[in-house]
């Protein structure tokens, strides 16, 4: 029976996403319900674990800005852990709160960023510091994707799966940086690093102008449907207010 319904939302959670095409993605979904489910009996909240992401995405960061690539590279990875757990732990412990999922939004946001900041950081001590638009762009990017998903779906809008979607954007800006630390930041490392990290920008500038057509879309019948004020002077004297 737990199996069964560890298959069913595994298949709801990735339904949509590129990852619904891969059996291995929803074998280590699978695995991590079965970790989250274990971390709750032993006492582990879910903003423990949303802390703990925080903390490690700010790391990789710093870990990034001082050239250390493997470093950062591990802390995004656990941060990620982390992130995908706090849900599982909430979910199954049943302490889910809108004060969590608040919080959880928060942080995702500056794990996105942490990472980036730490690109644009390292770029400008380079000898071409305008480079460090690349990552700027792609933070931008990131932030403007998910702030038009929660304010449409805030106007009553229930959008679709959507392109460069968090968990893509992370995966792209960690395969990034492990190939800067195996060609050396010295070497090929940062040409790699910048060209992963544009890949993320340029998809998440485009995935922004998609979501906003999407919400424009579905908010169309809404935005119709409201009422229209009309100048003080053109409402007939019957219906104004005394």
């Amino acid at each position: 029976m737990r199996a069964l319904e560890d298959d069913r939302v595994t298949t709801e959670r990735l339904r949509g996403t590129v990852w619904a095409r891969f059996e291995l993605a929803s074998v280590l979904y699978r695995t991590l319900l079965v970790f989250g489910r274990w971390l709750g009996e032993l006492g582990v909240t879910a903003n423990q674990l949303t802390v703990l992401s925080l903390l490690l995405a700010v790391a990789s960061g710093v870990a990034i800005a001082l050239g250390a690539p493997w470093m950062a590279l591990s802390a995004i990875v656990v941060s990620g852990l982390f992130d995908a757990l706090d849900g599982i732990v909430a979910r199954a412990t049943r302490s889910s709160s809108r004060g969590g999922a608040l919080l959880d939004s928060v942080v995702d946001r500056v794990a996105d960023a942490a990472p980036l900041t730490g690109i644009v950081v390292l770029v400008t001590h380079t000898e071409r510091p305008t480079l460090a638009l690349v990552p700027a762009l792609a933070m931008v990017g990131g932030f403007t994707v998910s702030y038009i998903r929660a304010r449409a779906e805030a106007l009553g809008a229930v959008l679709p799966p959507l392109y460069a979607r968090r968990a893509e954007r992370v995966v792209v800006v960690a395969v990034s940086i492990a190939l800067s630390g195996w060609l050396g930041l010295a070497g090929w490392g940062l040409p790699a690093l910048l060209a992963g990290v544009g890949l993320v920008a340029v998809a998440s500038l485009f995935g922004a102008v998609h979501a906003l057509i999407v919400a424009r879309r579905l908010l169309a019948p809404t935005i119709r449907a409201l009422p229209v004020a009309l100048p003080r002077d053109e409402v007939p004297p019957s219906k104004r207010a005394a």
